[in-house]
């Protein structure tokens, strides 16, 4: 945060449409140029530009954001695919193909490099595959041979995390939707061989040898998973909870966790048949839930820690993965430590989400220049 200057709020800037069109459009700074200038994010120099109806300058490729050699390397050294290098490098895959066909000649559609591969029968990468499955991955057989895997998501760490999980097995495909909540969003998704087929069920159960459980775990609260900390009293107060329709699985799994010691709590969050407001992006819906909702949550401090300090080792997703170091790091049970880290933490994750959905809403609308107006959701 840069200081005041002669009183002045760091922030006037950005409250003045003038100023920041001139900064932006006038003297050509990009928004995180604006951003250190005045001492913020630039999620929230959008927002201001948003506000005021500055448009986004299109971008032409002559600044690229990322080494056109760096993408080059990823493609052709590393084999990697243009989802993949969309994923890995926060760009758009019709700004990865752009560059690399400027450079070299594409790889055919018809490469092995798109082959599938078995599930290798690894029981704790089973065991956390079902947890993920048992959020918000959907799975289904697509074809007599073929498995099919997806998710959406406006996060970049679960594109990360999804990658992650599948790539080496089969061909992730990243693509932007638009969708009622957030405008734009992204889903991804993955053609598996039928060694997959585990995955197709959603889960009754959780397992009960204390790895494969803590593994599941991680899987499930990498989906589904809140890791939060709070204020009591100037002591950090942590917890942790899942919520989800499927009360078999949580009541299962608090089975599972009481007998390893711990106690977490089950309750009914949200009645089937009650209405709740939704806040999209252009409209506002109200929506009735067709089913139960469940939470089980565990909130005694010594067990939150141990439980993150149990599951952190096969967590994936790395939002929950720093939060769950935030929780082990004994200098953060005062609030006044962990507090800042927290708040860090938070507009971290806002700011990229931010720019995760301008990304796709960019590459959504290169990709639908004529398309229809239907909305996703």
């Amino acid at each position: 945060m840069i200081p005041s200057v002669g009183g002045q709020d760091p922030y006037s800037d950005l409250k003045n449409p003038s100023a920041l069109r001139e900064m932006y459009c006038d003297r050509g700074l990009s928004l995180g140029e604006i951003a250190k200038l005045t001492g913020t994010t630039k999620s929230h120099i959008h927002y201001y530009m948003t506000k005021f109806d500055i448009n986004r300058r299109p971008w032409t490729g002559l600044a690229p954001k990322v080494d056109p050699g760096l993408i080059l390397g990823l493609y052709r050294d590393q084999g990697k695919t243009l989802d993949e290098i969309s994923v890995a490098l926060g760009i758009s895959r019709s700004t990865a193909r752009d560059h690399i066909a400027n450079q070299i000649t594409l790889r055919p559609r018809s490469t092995p490099r798109f082959s599938r591969f078995a599930f290798s029968g690894d029981e704790l990468e089973r065991a956390y595959l079902l947890g993920y499955r048992a959020g918000d991955v959907n799975a289904f057989q697509d074809s007599a041979e073929t498995v099919t895997a997806r998710v959406s998501t406006t996060h970049p760490a679960m594109l990360e995390m999804f990658s992650h999980c599948f790539s080496r097995y089969g061909r992730c495909k990243v693509v932007p939707r638009r969708v009622f909540l957030t405008g734009y969003d992204w889903q991804v998704l993955v053609y598996l061989d039928n060694s997959f087929r585990f995955l197709i069920p959603k889960p009754a159960s959780s397992p009960s040898e204390p790895t494969l459980l803590y593994a599941f775990t991680a899987g499930f609260g990498d989906s589904d998973g809140c890791w939060a900390a709070s204020d009591r009293r100037g002591r950090t107060a942590f917890s942790f909870c899942i919520t989800s329709r499927n009360h078999i699985l949580l009541a299962e799994l608090k089975l599972a966790l009481e007998s390893e010691g711990y106690h977490p709590h089950l309750y009914l969050s949200r009645e089937r048949g009650t209405t709740k407001v939704v806040k999209g992006r252009d409209e506002t819906r109200v929506v009735t839930l067709t089913e139960d909702t469940w939470t089980l949550v565990m909130s005694r401090r010594s067990e939150v820690k141990q439980l993150a300090s149990n599951v952190l080792p096969y967590s994936q997703h790395q939002e929950k993965i720093a939060r769950m170091k935030l929780i082990l790091d004994d200098r953060n049970d005062d609030w006044s430590e962990m507090g800042p880290k927290i708040e860090e933490l938070r507009r971290s994750i806002r700011a990229e989400t931010s720019e995760c959905i301008s990304r796709a809403g960019i590459e959504y609308k290169a990709q639908n220049r004529e398309a229809a107006s239907g909305v996703v959701g």
